[in-house]
């Protein structure tokens, strides 16, 4: 063959090998760019497919999501699944993941195909976000995927609903977990469906009342105690307050026909919190008192067959992280017979989470009713038979005689915040306990609240036990100063290297063992201010002397009769390799798990800044992480 058919053979090759480059880029684009959004409205918005959602709640989460999604223009849709893959979506979807990804598809890739090629999304833009949850044991991942309006909307909020969701993931609280993304979903659509039907125009000012009395309900002191009150309140949220009275009769027509067929055109029924909230913006109240964004709150009130109801919205700085959330506001209301005291009471509501906010746990005491004669074991889990609960409380009382302080067993098969006073329920809902209410939380609570460690006593240290199924846990917590610095965080890795590595260890031979050796340890810490060594550790460090000492015998006999000779290298004792309270020793916890550590920042999750397509071509934002 002559070099100028060699040329053109090879040339002809090349461009063979472009051609078909190009028929599969473009076969895989075209496939992209012929997807069509559509809105299937039987779509299911909770879908169970790894079985950690029991059917009632499953149902009841799906009824939710009805009731609130199409209200505020935003599809909200729950998916969990144990593993996953593009192949359900047809053998186009997997021939675009191989051409376009070389076959690797990420759970958010997969949670957008699911999205988009199942229907979801609502309004023009098909808005709406998805949480998927993924329990395959090699990945146990979360992801938030939004799409159209709602992929702005949630852009700042992804990092918080990471935050609080990911511990509640990992604690196994899994519908704890969907019922706070659905709540937070549906509160922060609503807020901006409540503003976007006003055109404010910069004219945002304070209201010039505190109060507005549209249903006649309050009398002249009433008002006169919430204008005595509210400066005050205004001051420490930082935003404009107003109270309003509503009449049974309240509609969204009070704010203007096109505010009617707002909510018309969604289908859903309109609340006492939808007319809070357009009650505020359509009055363009909300200028902040310190300058910057918008900020205020308003409660609506108004009385229904049961009682009384306040309505709640919230905006900016003064929300105080969704002030009025979960409708706290109306804990305060259960009991009020009348709108004087629903005033006087919406008040201390506003009061104490400016405290709370301001103050912390500093306002979280004991209840009234506390009594000397409690219990030092409370099993209400079961955990132990009716002859070990004798012998634990034995030795639980020796040690608070020799002591002075009250050591306490409590066993739980669940645990909430809500067992106990308002306060507490309420700090929990602003943040108070950071993002996740552990099992050394509860524990605290469980002694302050039930007064262990005071009056007479003034110190409590509880070892809390969780078994839930097979979920195990546990944990400690104390009340005291002398208590609480053996608990300290600088005291933390010395309790780690003793008292839980010894608990790992011993979990294995039952609750009653573990509980029991809690009681021993912690007695002879405090009495003598260390922990004990265990008898292996005491007995291997008599025997590591005697072979010391008789080496170093051996060695100094060796030289005294070879003077001029040097010692081998092996004859030498490394001591810094023996460890003589084993501090080395690695423990296997099986499925006991002592503290919740959220995964670092490396673990794969990603902010609100993510950015994903899948496969249809439709653009897509959210986050997620592992747990």
């Amino acid at each position: 063959m002559t070099m100028s058919k060699k040329l053109f053979v090879t040339l002809l090759a090349v461009a063979a090998m472009i051609l078909v480059l190009l028929l599969t880029i473009t076969g895989a684009n075209a496939y992209m760019n012929g997807f069509t959004q559509f809105h299937d409205p039987e779509a299911p918005r909770v879908t169970d497919r790894a079985g950690i959602l029991s059917d009632s709640y499953e149902k009841q989460a799906a009824e939710r999501i009805a009731e609130s999604g199409s209200l505020y223009d935003t599809d909200i849709v729950v998916l969990t699944v144990n593993g996953f893959s593009a192949s359900e979506f047809g053998s186009d979807v997997v021939q675009f993941y191989k051409t376009q990804r070389g076959g690797y598809v990420g759970f958010d890739d997969y949670l957008s195909d699911y999205y988009d090629y199942n229907g979801y999304g609502l309004g023009d833009t098909f808005s709406g976000i998805i949480l998927g949850v993924d329990m395959d044991p090699d990945e146990r991942q979360y992801w938030f995927v939004t799409t159209g309006e709602a992929e702005g909307l949630f852009a700042g909020h992804i990092s918080t609903m990471k935050t609080n969701i990911q511990p509640l993931l990992s604690a196994g609280r899994y519908e704890d977990a969907v019922d706070y993304f659905i709540d937070y979903a549906t509160e922060v659509a609503r807020a901006a469906a409540s503003v976007k039907k006003y055109d404010f125009k910069n004219e945002n000012y304070v209201s010039a009342e505190n109060v507005y009395d549209d249903a006649n309900m309050l009398t002249a002191a009433d008002k006169t105690a919430i204008n005595k009150a509210f400066p005050a309140l205004r001051e420490a949220l930082g935003g404009d307050l107003v109270l309003v009275t509503v009449g049974n009769g309240f509609s969204a027509l009070d704010f203007g026909e096109d505010a009617a067929a707002f909510y018309k055109a969604r289908g859903s029924k309109y609340t006492i919190d939808d007319y809070a909230a357009d009650y505020f913006n359509y009055h363009a109240f909300g200028k902040s008192l310190n300058g910057g964004a918008r900020s205020g709150v308003i409660f609506a009130l108004t009385k229904t067959e049961s009682g009384y109801t306040a309505g709640c919205y919230s905006v900016g700085a003064a929300s105080l992280e969704y002030l009025g959330i979960y409708s706290e506001q109306n804990l305060f209301l259960k009991d009020a017979k009348n709108p004087s005291e629903c005033a006087e009471k919406l008040i201390s509501y506003i009061d104490l989470v400016c405290m709370l906010n301001a103050h912390g746990a500093s306002i979280l005491g004991e209840r009234a009713d506390v009594k000397d004669d409690r219990p030092l074991l409370i099993d209400n889990a079961g955990l132990f038979t009716e002859d070990q609960a004798k012998k634990l409380t034995t030795k639980l009382e020796k040690a608070k005689k020799a002591t002075g302080t009250e050591l306490v067993v409590l066993t739980v098969d669940e645990y909430d915040i809500s067992e106990f006073d308002l306060k507490r329920t309420i700090g929990f809902n602003h943040g108070l306990y950071g993002d996740y209410y552990s099992l050394s939380e509860y524990g605290r609570d469980y002694l302050v609240y039930n007064g262990y460690g005071s009056p007479s006593e003034k110190e409590a240290i509880v070892m809390v036990l969780y078994k839930n199924g097979s979920q195990k846990s546990y944990d400690f917590a104390s009340r005291g100063q002398k208590s609480g610095s053996i608990l300290a965080a600088d005291n933390y890795e010395t309790l780690s290297d003793e008292i839980y590595n010894r608990l790992d260890s011993i979990f294995g031979n039952g609750w009653y063992n573990a509980s029991s050796t809690f009681a021993y340890y912690m007695r002879t810490r405090i009495i003598l201010g260390h922990y004990p060594l265990a008898v292996g550790n005491v007995i291997f460090s008599l025997i590591f002397a005697a072979v010391v000492a008789l080496i170093i015998t051996l060695i100094r006999t060796s030289n005294s009769d070879n003077t001029n000779k040097m010692t081998p290298a092996k004859e030498y004792v490394d001591r810094s390799a023996v460890n003589i309270r084993g501090t080395n020793q690695v423990f296997v916890r099986s499925s006991v798990t002592r503290v919740y550590s959220p995964p670092s920042s490396s673990g794969g999750a990603t902010g609100g800044g993510h950015h994903s397509s899948g496969s249809s071509g439709v653009h897509h934002g959210g986050g997620g992480g592992r747990f």
